[in-house]
């Protein structure tokens, strides 16, 4: 699929996966399959993500909405499984 951004942590750590779809998947990158750690609820159209390695945190940017304003969320859940 197009836009997705994909942080990996290191070459057999898991990786998030942002697409705007409304979640980040946590990915196992140990296999060949790549299946499903978890899903991390976002909002739609969220799809820019930054992982900074020093404070094991996932930094993903929410778009604007009639909702809600725009924000940047950070996740506290550890990638690791």
């Amino acid at each position: 699929m197009r836009g997705h951004r994909r942080h990996v942590r290191g070459r057999k750590a898991p990786a998030a996966v942002s697409c705007g779809e409304g979640f980040v998947d946590v990915l196992d990158t140990a296999g060949g399959a790549y299946p499903r750690l978890a899903r991390i609820t976002t909002v739609p159209g969220a799809r820019t993500a930054l992982f900074v390695p020093e404070v094991e945190r996932l930094f993903v940017a929410a778009r604007a909405s009639p909702e809600q304003q725009a924000a940047v969320w950070c996740s506290v859940q550890h990638l690791d499984p």
